[in-house]
């Protein structure tokens, strides 16, 4: 019988551990084609893996200003929100301007029975709309999402 010790290679090997993609009740949801359709409230979700943007869209009811909030659970996350009209046409954004900030929050202007869009992402602040190639962070803590709608 030969020894473990004789079967060594004598060449080093690197080992990669990532972490597993944490999926959340709301995918797939990565483009406005694909957006969770939500009503306003709380929800939660992930930014997982990386590069990962979650698309949501949420009716009104009423006319006022809805109110986006993200909490963001991990010192990881460069939190960003796009915010989109029913049309799909980009109409504001909310940028932390580094890792680590807690709470995004942003809001816009809404009309009664539409459709609008918001994208909840991860990536470094461009001072610029729209949204700019995703970051590598990821988080398997979920953050917490919550749309307003705050009557006129």
């Amino acid at each position: 019988m030969r020894h473990p010790d004789d079967e060594r290679s004598g060449k080093y090997y690197t080992l990669k551990v990532r972490l597993a993609a944490t999926a959340d009740d709301y995918e797939p949801n990565e483009s406005l084609k694909e957006a969770a359709e939500v009503s306003p409230g709380k929800i939660k979700g992930s930014i997982n893996p990386s590069k990962d943007i979650d698309y949501y869209k949420f009716p009104t009811s009423k006319k006022g200003t809805a109110e986006i909030t993200l909490n963001n659970p991990t010192l990881e996350l460069q939190t960003q929100l796009v915010f989109f009209n029913q049309n799909r046409e980009l109409i504001g954004t909310a940028n932390a301007k580094q890792k680590g900030v807690a709470k995004v929050s942003g809001e816009f202007e809404v009309e009664a029975d539409k459709d609008y869009f918001v994208a909840a992402f991860s990536s470094e602040y461009r001072g610029k709309y729209g949204i700019q190639n995703p970051g590598e962070e990821s988080s398997n803590k979920s953050y917490t999402l919550e749309i307003k709608i705050v009557e006129k």
